[in-house]
């Protein structure tokens, strides 16, 4: 009698085990087929350049691939951790042979090669986007750690960049209002605290 028991409570056992397993199951699939965590929309700037947003609800980060001027040799696309807006499009420079925008840490632009980003393979070879780069460096910290870098390997920018450096480090705030410093930056002791830290760590 007593093995009678012991048995039915084992294949209850393996019973409920066996259904979690599958609810688990089930549970995954919904996750990763059921579920439409994708919020895609297209986004057009100012300069009417347009822009592909595929939004992941789950993961808070967005795809972004440009509409026009796809570069034909390489596709370009990146992922940044926000749901952009059109306002996150910040406009830094825009001539009939070049367009460079700010979103996020990010730096791309487009000339006649294609959509591009800013980074220190390519900032020798584009001194206008280096020079974009320099006028808004300091409007935001992660922007600064994401492009100081490229700024201190061009020929053109080091010296400037490494000024730049030198001011922050010494925290000499008002002789940096050329490079996207601003009043509110300045009344504000947290960002000036990130920056100057980052800057510590950007001259290593």
């Amino acid at each position: 009698m007593r093995e009678d028991i012991d048995i039915k409570k084992a294949l209850i056992a393996l019973g409920v085990f066996i259904l979690m397993i599958i609810g688990l199951k089930f549970v995954i699939l919904y996750i990763a087929f059921g579920v439409d965590d994708f919020n895609d929309y297209t986004i057009k700037t100012k300069y009417g350049d347009e822009f592909k947003i595929s939004f992941d609800s789950f993961k808070v980060q967005s795809m972004v691939t440009p509409v026009n001027g796809q570069n034909t040799q390489s596709y370009f696309c990146f992922v940044v951790k926000f749901k952009p807006s059109k306002d996150d499009f910040v406009g830094l420079k825009h001539t009939s042979e070049l367009t460079v925008y700010r979103l996020g840490r990010y730096t791309i632009f487009m000339d006649k090669d294609g959509w591009q980003y800013f980074d220190v393979d390519n900032a020798p070879k584009y001194p206008e986007v280096a020079q974009a780069v320099m006028k808004n460096l300091l409007c935001d910290t992660r922007y600064f750690s994401a492009n100081i870098e490229p700024l201190l390997r061009s020929r053109e920018y080091r010296d400037e960049a490494r000024k730049v450096i030198k001011l922050i480090k010494a925290k000499r705030y008002d002789e940096l209002m050329d490079y996207g410093l601003s009043e509110k930056s300045l009344e504000d002791k947290d960002f000036l605290d990130s920056l100057h830290r980052e800057a510590v760590s950007a001259q290593g």
